[in-house]
């Protein structure tokens, strides 16, 4: 029964922030949408607020991004399972709370401009962009268990981002 409610709630919800966007990009006839992965991640780290500046400066209808979840519950914007990567830290999210995770160098990586740049939280890329972009929201799961969703939808909903057609 759970897995039954948690399926329609993503249907609503892809309903919901799809259909509407193809309302619009039929109303404006655009044949192809661009959806910028992790942000522009050719030219600033990835899913770090350059690369979605980079993104939504250039008009890209969607940016995609990627949530983990921390020791804590927190939603950061993270592709991999692990911090060794993008970050310099090591081992996996869930293993550090938000307030570890936000001392860590999600920049360097990349390159000495982008020394410094921290790991940011779903939350505070929505209060940089509200509803002036797209969003292309992947979860992953935690422990083999669907978690993240019902705090997304939340989180959406206390935004203002969830909205009928």
């Amino acid at each position: 029964m759970k897995r039954i409610f948690f399926i329609s709630i993503v249907c609503i919800f892809v309903f919901n922030l799809v259909g509407c966007s193809s309302a619009v990009a039929k109303k404006e006839k655009k044949e192809t949408l661009i959806i910028a992965h992790r942000g522009a991640d050719d030219r600033a780290p990835e899913e770090t607020m350059p690369a979605f500046r980079l993104a939504v400066n250039e008009k890209a209808d969607y940016i995609e991004l990627d949530l983990r979840e921390t020791k804590d519950n927190k939603l950061i914007l993270m592709h991999d399972p692990t911090l060794d990567r993008t970050t310099n830290g090591k081992g996996d999210v869930t293993r550090y709370s938000l307030k570890q995770i936000k001392k860590l160098d999600a920049g360097s990586w990349f390159g000495k401009k982008y020394k410094g740049q921290r790991i940011l939280t779903l939350e505070e890329l929505i209060n940089q962009y509200g509803s002036k972009t797209n969003y292309f929201i992947e979860t992953r799961r935690v422990g083999n268990e669907l978690k993240m969703e019902e705090p997304l939808i939340r989180l959406l909903n206390k935004k203002g981002l969830i909205r009928a057609c």
